[in-house]
């Protein structure tokens, strides 16, 4: 299940190979989905806009693997879950090197968005990616996403392997080594892209514009910033939010959600009480690479951060302290 990237009548924008894909695939058992985010009520152009510009955003690979208990010998679920885009160009290393591999291990695995360059000349693109192995139970919630997803897709033809108790261990207890962590996935997702289980009656789903919101990811960051206490640390592609308190009425209110104006709530509230808090934000400069190439099909509402020498700082009031403003 790949992203159907809008490339029948421009060139590809970042190289996801969905055709290629589709085609090596054909007439084989293995069945290829590509899947396009569908209309945005945006009005005229809204569909092709979105299938220009946005994605599902999800990379991870679900598998069996041999069973680790002596007394169980039934398979069990394993998944791989992150940012990294399983795709050319998207292998690095901590060190992040931009011209001395580019004849050797990135000779055939060049990418580069943000210049025009020779892939022998480079700079290559660097990328600051993170991707994690799990198992047990959280594996399975992985697996559940994927086949919500699927289920859109499939038009009711129930191409997906059934995975029985007999053949599989469906209730694998959760590791307990001295170096085990407790796992929980959160995601973003609405009824267009995910079909969502009876299960889901339970949840709190959101409703806007007669789709099922799942915003479980924006819930929790919520809830962890209201319970820091002396400082948060966040690091993201992004920076955009609370647009609703933005006093400049030229500037676009697409991006609503609640982070930007959490944290500044946190500081204030110190401030008030005399505490210290701190708020670190790590960005890359240009999230969407040049923001000079291919701005006819960057999303408006990202124009926000391309900003050169300009800090943009989200409060309920004022900057400064003068008479009649706020000190924060």
């Amino acid at each position: 299940m790949v992203w159907d990237e809008y490339d029948d009548l421009i060139p590809s924008l970042v190289g996801t190979h969905d055709s290629e894909t589709a085609e090596y695939f054909e007439d084989t058992r293995v069945i290829v989905k590509r899947c396009a985010r569908g209309a945005t009520n945006d009005g005229i152009g809204g569909d092709t806009f979105a299938r220009l510009c946005y994605t599902h955003h999800q990379k991870s690979i679900i598998c069996d693997s041999l069973a680790v208990s002596e007394e169980d010998e039934r398979l069990r679920i394993i998944a791989f879950v992150g940012g990294l885009d399983l795709t050319n160009g998207r292998y690095d290393t901590p060190q992040h090197p931009t011209f001395s591999t580019l004849l050797t291990r990135h000779a055939a695995d060049f990418y580069q968005n943000c210049a025009v360059v020779r892939p022998e000349a480079g700079p290559r693109q660097p990328w600051h990616d993170i991707h994690c192995f799990v198992e047990g139970k959280v594996a399975q919630d992985v697996l559940r996403n994927f086949e919500e997803r699927w289920a859109v897709e499939d038009n009711g033809t129930y191409e997906l392997c059934s995975l029985g108790e007999e053949e599989y261990n469906l209730e694998e207890d959760v590791y307990e080594g001295d170096d085990s962590w407790n796992v929980q996935f959160l995601r973003s997702i609405t009824s267009q892209s995910c079909q969502f289980s009876l299960l889901d009656r339970a949840r709190k789903l959101k409703t806007e514009r007669a789709e099922k919101i799942e915003d479980s990811i924006h819930s929790a960051y919520i809830h962890q910033i209201r319970r820091s206490q002396n400082y948060i640390f966040i690091e993201n592609q992004y920076f955009l939010g609370s647009a609703h308190v933005w006093e400049d009425e030229d500037r676009p209110k697409k991006a609503v959600n609640l982070i930007a104006i959490e944290l500044v709530r946190n500081i204030v509230e110190a401030i008030k009480i005399g505490t210290h808090h701190s708020v670190y934000v790590i960005l890359p400069m240009y999230p969407e690479g040049d923001p000079g190439v291919n701005a006819g099909t960057r999303d408006p509402v990202l124009a926000d951060v391309y900003h050169e020498d300009d800090v943009q700082v989200y409060s309920p009031g004022h900057r400064g302290g003068g008479a009649g403003e706020s000190p924060y």
